[in-house]
C-alpha cells in the first residue's frame, strides 16, 4: 500500500513503523524540505531507520512570494534552472510547482523536469493539464484564486472538472476533507468512523502521548455530537473522486 500525499515522513523512528504497522510499505512525499527529504532515503534505505520506501519531491518551486518556508522563491529562468538542477542533484524523484508560480515559470518548470527525467505535480488542474503536468494534489487545496479550482465551497466538483482530470491520464491525490471548512474541521467527519482504532496498540505504542491524546479526544467528541456538515463534506469529495474514476472507466471499456 502507498501514501500518496504526505509531506514527510519526518525525523521520529516511529512515525515509519507507524506506516509498515497498517501496511504502508511505499510514501510519496509532494513537497519535503530538501536535506529532510534526502536523509529520509537514505537512512531507511541504508536500514539506519525502519520505515517505508520514500519518494519525495524537495522545495516548493513557488513565485516571487512563497506561500510556505519551505518554497523556493523563482522569478527568473536562471533561478528555475537552479531549482531544477538542485532536485536532480538531490536524487529528488519528482518536482512540486506551487500556487505562486507564473504560469509562464511553470511551462518552463515542467518541461525542465521532464528533461532530467522527472514528473512535475501541482495544486492546479487546468494549467497544468494544458502545459504538460503530470499530476494535481488535492481536491481543494491550497489557491491564489480567491477560490478553490477543482470544488466549491461546499466541496462539489462537477463534470468540468472530472471529466478533463480524467481524459487528461494525470495522476491525482484527492486528499479527502483536507479542504474547504478547514482540516481541524472536517478531520470530525472521519473521526465519526474511527472508535475501532481508538484502543489499536499500534497507535498506543507508536504515536507521541500528545498525538494519541489529540486523536483520542477527537474521537470522543466526534461520537458525543455526529458532526453532520462534516460528514457530508467527506461524502461529497467521495462522491467527486468516485466521479472522476467512473468516467475514467467507461471510456477505457468503450
Amino acid at each position: 500500500m502507498i501514501a500518496v500525499h504526505e509531506h514527510g515522513p519526518g525525523s521520529r523512528n516511529d512515525t515509519g513503523r507507524l506506516w509498515l504497522s497498517f501496511g504502508v510499505t511505499a510514501v510519496r512525499s509532494p513537497g519535503t524540505a530538501h536535506y529532510h527529504a534526502v536523509e529520509a532515503k537514505e537512512t531507511i534505505g541504508s536500514g539506519r531507520r525502519i520505515g517505508p520506501r520514500v519518494f519525495a519531491a524537495g522545495d516548493l518551486i513557488d513565485g516571487a512570494r512563497v506561500y510556505y518556508s519551505s518554497g523556493r522563491p523563482v522569478t527568473s529562468d536562471d533561478e528555475l534552472r537552479r531549482e531544477l538542477d538542485k532536485a536532480q542533484a538531490l536524487g529528488h524523484d519528482l518536482v512540486k510547482t506551487y500556487v505562486r508560480l507564473p504560469y509562464a515559470l511553470q511551462r518552463k518548470a515542467i518541461e525542465g523536469a521532464h528533461g532530467r527525467g522527472l514528473r512535475a505535480t501541482s495544486h492546479y488542474l487546468f494549467g497544468p493539464l494544458v502545459l504538460g503536468g503530470d499530476g494535481s494534489e488535492h481536491i481543494g487545496g491550497t489557491s491564489r484564486y480567491g477560490r478553490r479550482q477543482k470544488e466549491t465551497h461546499l466541496g462539489h466538483s462537477y463534470q468540468d472538472v472530472t471529466g478533463p482530470l480524467a481524459r487528461s491520464g494525470m495522476s491525482f491525490a484527492p486528499t479527502l476533507g483536507l479542504s474547504g471548512l478547514g482540516l481541524s474541521t472536517v478531520r470530525a467527519g472521519l473521526y465519526r468512523y474511527a472508535e475501532w482504532a481508538v484502543d489499536d496498540p499500534r497507535l498506543t505504542g507508536l504515536m507521541s502521548a500528545a498525538e494519541y491524546e489529540e486523536f483520542r479526544a477527537g474521537v470522543e467528541a466526534a461520537l458525543a455530537k455526529e458532526p453532520v456538515s462534516e460528514i457530508a463534506f467527506v461524502k461529497r469529495h467521495v462522491a467527486s473522486r468516485a466521479s472522476s474514476r467512473t468516467w475514467r472507466w467507461s471510456r477505457a471499456t468503450r
